[in-house]
């Protein structure tokens, strides 16, 4: 969860305490790149766990950013671009920020290793799916993160006022794995068709890893040829969580 000018409010928060460890914000080392950011871990979620997180966060202002996982805020803290700290209550943050950063010339910063790159650049995973399936695929999500697997995720990686059609052109770009969720409604949109094809273009230039999901109605035939030859996974009708947990599984081997 990224940060702008807004924050949680005391109700917002004890709310997050019911359900979740104290959350870990990381702020930056240096005045030139400001972030702010909270990282939530879960051991063992539980569907409502997630759904009232993501809930509870986007009611006080947060943006949720699934491109960034737990394990890219711990190695960027070698790179001197973080730091982790804990507040205890509101008369602790002045005293924090007094002495947060190092208000020096950003060449001076450089030389002394500080990482001055945007965060959150890294490969990341697509999901190819139609909106109308959006609900199911927004819960695999914390598990991909799990995985330390950061998502681009149309409904989080777009910016408001963005063009879409560049963005979604982007993000398949910059990935180096895709995850197509195969469903009728999949098959019914020319967006997902468009991915598919663009995806095919680059299987055939490049190195990239493919996950298929497919419904248990969807016969195999229905994919464009070049994709039938990769093994899939099949709903068999049990719960997104469970499809999530196998899909992470099968990432960890890819």
């Amino acid at each position: 969860m990224g940060i702008g000018d807004s924050g949680m409010d005391k109700v917002t928060s004890l709310r997050l305490h019911s359900i979740l460890n104290i959350p870990n914000p990381y702020n930056p080392n240096n005045p030139y790149n400001f972030e702010f950011y909270i990282a939530v871990v879960y051991d063992i979620p539980k569907e409502e766990h997630v759904e009232k997180m993501i809930g509870l966060f986007e009611n006080a202002g947060l943006v949720l950013r699934n491109d960034l996982t737990f394990f890219m805020f711990m190695n960027s803290m070698k790179d001197r671009r973080f730091n982790s700290c804990a507040f205890l209550g509101e008369q602790d943050i002045d005293l924090k920020f007094e002495n947060m950063f190092d208000f020096v010339e950003i060449e001076d910063l450089k030389k002394k290793g500080y990482y001055m790159q945007p965060f959150g650049k890294e490969k990341q995973v697509f999901i190819s799916h139609s909106s109308k399936d959006k609900k199911d695929v927004e819960m695999i999500i914390p598990y991909l993160n799990g995985q330390d697997l950061p998502v681009w995720f149309d409904k989080y990686s777009i910016p408001v006022g963005a063009s879409i059609t560049e963005q979604v052109q982007r993000g398949i770009e910059e990935s180096d794995m895709v995850i197509f969720w195969v469903t009728d409604n999949f098959l019914n949109s020319n967006w997902c068709q468009m991915e598919m094809k663009a995806y095919i273009s680059r299987m055939i230039q490049e190195n990239i890893r493919i996950c298929i999901v497919m419904d248990d109605d969807i016969e195999i035939k229905k994919l464009p040829l070049f994709l039938r030859d990769i093994k899939h996974i099949r709903r068999d009708h049990r719960s997104v969580i469970e499809v999530a947990e196998e899909i992470a599984g099968i990432i960890k081997h890819m």
